[in-house]
């Protein structure tokens, strides 16, 4: 709460919250409590009937029911007392509400009456205003001649503004004792105690996520929804409920809600895999819907849906709708494929012998997100262990971010960029690759926006951190073109990765100097490649303006990144020429090139190895336009006389 210039502010809000949630969230306590007890009156039956019966089955059915009736039982206790809790809270906030608005109405009152009080006394007695220009700061008595109008209205209004803030000061204390008292209540109830530990995580569970957590304490996964999983607060307290949770129950998520479990963090890749074949045959239905169904009928189309001045039933502009829709489809049924594999074990190939020399298997891609809503998608090529994880034997994780002009419906590009590392990593030890793109990334002339970078960076952060999971394997986040400066702006929100690579990127993102602002990857190994005179990138490097245009600081000459070599395009065939010299446009990509030098040195960086570092200029050259203008051009360093590569080595 605040005054205009000069007036007196009443920080924080005693008051604030919503009574209404939370008494709503202590209704859904008191069903759950009704629930519960009708659950334990069950199971009292149930147990009643079973002790009729013997044997070993018997014996167990009795064991178990003998246990889970009491778990009912403290559990409808324990959601009336949080439900009792949250009423009071309710209510406490509701009080604190009320009086903070009177206490408010004071203090404008008294800071209205001091202000139009000073006015009149500075004009009977001018040098007041010279003794003090605050409406607060009273003078001393003796400037103001006895019997001036005013002078008592201003002492009263500046006691009134006091008093009002010494209340105000009072009720922020009150409020936190409230706060305080709430959550020690809610922690001394022994159902809190009991289900807080039940999927690793702290603090009270509310709505779907509170009827999840009690139902796995009770020995009840069907209580578990998707959007339970999805309230929990982080990937690793989604991964500790989901290991509690039987197959069938799983499979119950799954099909009860793809979408969700598809992309969720704390979801091991293998599931959410199954779950985006669900998503990805729902899009392809959708699209071919909207292909079945022809043009959209509107204005100047006549009643066969064709425009009324075609003198044909051609429709050029549905000619090339339908076209389109024709291709996402195809592209999507080639991610699915095999469409009859419902599970990703039914279809595996041999991939690799571990150095326990045991086979182990992998698909080939597998959707790990999906969201068309969003222009989500991202592919894994690796294996999986038991759990649907990457395995803790795998030597190397990498996630590739590619760059502007990516989207759902041309993925096969940078999904192949991915396939070739994957498969040149996989010649020198085992490495899976991610080629992730969870968001939409520009296309053209929006490239030149960082608010794409700002919008993936998180989400970037989270996926890396739900599936770097073993300390044993060294994971790097490269990012080419647009896609390295998503990466250095996940980086500066908290991404924690070994090793760090930018192709032919933007730049570090809008605002950012240098990779020492980033807090956990300003200590680990950078390296940024691109080839010379790359004019997709290469002219704006450095060039930002304000916050909503460019992408900051150039990761080719930023302290703390060793950039490297481009070289030859096919180191096997020199006569081909560098990559450099596949022109200002090509090059930008060319760097991908399987035979070049470039690739060596990105896979280099992936899997640790030998690689070339960058030869810098060696001097000038002269270029004549026309006979009319000559410009100085730095001469490139890998073609100076006797050049020698020169390598370092990435542990």
């Amino acid at each position: 709460m605040g005054w205009s210039v000069g007036g007196p502010a009443l920080l924080g809000d005693p008051g604030a919250g919503d009574p209404a949630s939370v008494r709503a969230a202590a209704l859904e306590y008191r069903e759950r409590a009704w629930h519960m007890g009708e659950r334990q009156v069950a199971v009292a039956k149930a147990l009643t009937a079973a002790q009729t019966l013997e044997g070993e089955f018997a014996t167990a059915l009795q064991s178990f029911l003998a246990e889970a009736g009491p778990k009912f039982g403290v559990a409808a206790q324990g959601c009336e007392q949080i439900a009792d809790i949250l009423e009071m809270y309710a209510t406490g906030i509701e009080d604190l509400g009320y009086v903070a608005v009177r206490v408010r109405a004071d203090a404008d009152e008294g800071f209205a009456q001091a202000c139009s009080a000073r006015a009149a006394v500075c004009g009977q007695v001018p040098q007041v205003e010279l003794v003090s220009d605050s409406w607060a700061h009273l003078p001393p008595p003796s400037v103001v001649p006895s019997g001036t109008f005013g002078w008592g209205r201003w002492c009263s209004g500046v006691q009134e503004v006091e008093a009002a803030k010494a209340n105000w000061a009072g009720l922020l204390q009150r409020r936190e004792a409230l706060n305080e008292e709430t959550a020690s209540r809610l922690s001394s109830v022994s159902l809190v105690q009991a289900i807080t530990g039940a999927g690793g995580y702290t603090g009270i569970p509310t709505g779907a996520m509170a009827s999840a957590v009690a139902g796995l304490w009770s020995g009840d996964g069907r209580l578990v929804t998707a959007a339970a999983l999805a309230a929990l607060p982080d990937a690793q307290a989604v991964r500790a409920v989901w290991d509690t949770l039987s197959p069938a129950d799983r499979d119950r998520l799954i099909k009860a809600d793809p979408m969700i479990m598809g992309n969720l963090n704390g979801v091991p890749l293998m599931y959410r895999a199954v779950a985006n074949r669900a998503n990805i045959r729902a899009e392809i239905t959708r699209l071919q819907a909207q292909l079945d169904a022809g043009p959209v009928r509107g204005p100047g189309y006549d009643s066969f849906g064709l425009r009324a001045n075609l003198s044909s039933y051609e429709d050029p502009e549905w000619a090339a709708e339908s076209a389109d829709l024709r291709n996402r489809i195809r592209l999507l049924e080639n991610l699915l494929e095999d469409p009859e594999a419902d599970h990703p074990r039914d279809v595996q190939r041999l991939w690799w012998f571990d150095g326990t020399k045991i086979k182990r298997y992998r698909r080939g891609q597998e959707v790990v997100v999906f969201d068309p809503s969003r222009e989500a998608i991202g592919i894994y090529h690796g294996a999986y262990d038991e759990q649907g994880d990457v395995p803790a034997w795998m030597k190397n994780v990498v996630v590739h971010v590619p760059g502007t002009g990516t989207r759902i419906d041309n993925f096969s590009n940078p999904n192949n960029r991915a396939t070739d590392m994957y498969e040149a990593a996989n010649e020198h030890a085992p490495t899976a690759v991610i080629v992730w793109a969870d968001g939409k990334l520009p296309q053209l002339l929006d490239a030149a926006y960082p608010s794409y970078a700002r919008n993936m960076a998180p989400r970037l952060r989270d996926f890396t951190a739900a599936i770097d999971t073993h300390p044993a394997s060294t994971l790097t986040v490269e990012g080419h073109s647009y896609g390295g400066t998503v990466v250095s702006t996940a980086e500066s929100v908290g991404l924690r990765a070994d090793r760090i690579m930018y192709v032919s990127s933007a730049g570090l993102g809008n605002g950012i100097a240098g990779i020492d602002e980033f807090p956990y990857t300003k200590d680990v190994p950078h390296y940024a490649l691109m080839a010379r005179h790359d004019s997709i990138v290469g002219y704006i490097q450095n060039v930002e303006a304000g916050s909503h245009l460019g992408h900051g600081t150039s990761p080719l000459n930023a302290p703390g990144v060793t950039r490297l070599e481009t070289g030859w395009l096919d180191v096997n065939d020199r006569s081909k020429g560098h990559v450099d010299d596949t022109g200002p446009g090509k090059s930008h990509s060319t760097v991908y090139e399987k035979t070049s030098t470039s690739f060596e040195n990105i896979v280099g960086v992936l899997v640790g190895g030998s690689v070339e570092t960058w030869a810098p200029p060696y001097g000038q050259y002269s270029m004549n336009f026309f006979g009319l203008l000559e410009v100085s051009q730095p001469a490139d360093g890998n073609d100076a006389p006797g050049y020698t590569p020169h390598y370092i080595e990435i542990e």
